[in-house]
């Protein structure tokens, strides 16, 4: 019973010592944060270029989830008031590209085949292009990613 009440004590001081364990020493150092944090690498030293998070969705097939579809890409907006626009609606172009490439991985993605890039660019091409109001920023592909299981 003894054994039982310290196995008990000793969980519970273990499990209240974790958070304070991983976060880091209780906030101290908090100003060294933001120098440890490297650097997000550019693609390019464009002015124009407007980087991309890359999208991961979840390709769907008739039996449930099948495989994962990566999707990196960026934009080339010349056009400094247009470029100011996309910027400013980034979650808005996101979100719609995330609509986009979501259908198109339901839609398209077959398995053992590739994805056919001429099609998903065009396709995200026009999501922009209607999401902006007009043309000018070009979409340009980085990679695509199909992995079926």
């Amino acid at each position: 019973m003894l054994f039982r009440a310290l196995l008990i004590a000793l969980s519970a001081v273990a499990l209240s010592a974790a958070p304070a364990l991983a976060g880091g020493g209780g906030g101290h150092g908090d100003a060294n944060a933001k120098a440890k944090t490297p650097a997000k690498r550019q693609i390019t030293t464009l002015v124009s270029w407007i980087d991309v998070d890359p999208f991961t969705v979840s390709v769907i097939q008739r039996q449930g989830v099948t495989g994962t579809f990566m999707v990196a890409f960026g934009i080339d907006v010349p056009d400094e008031a247009l470029r100011a626009r996309a910027e400013a609606i980034l979650p808005r172009l996101r979100n719609n590209w995330l609509l986009s490439i979501n259908q198109y991985a339901g839609t398209n993605l077959r398995p053992r085949t590739q994805a056919d890039i001429e099609s998903l660019s065009a396709r995200l091409q026009r999501v922009t292009d209607e999401t902006l109001g007009k043309p000018g920023a070009k979409v340009l592909m980085s990679n695509a990613i199909v992995q079926i299981e």
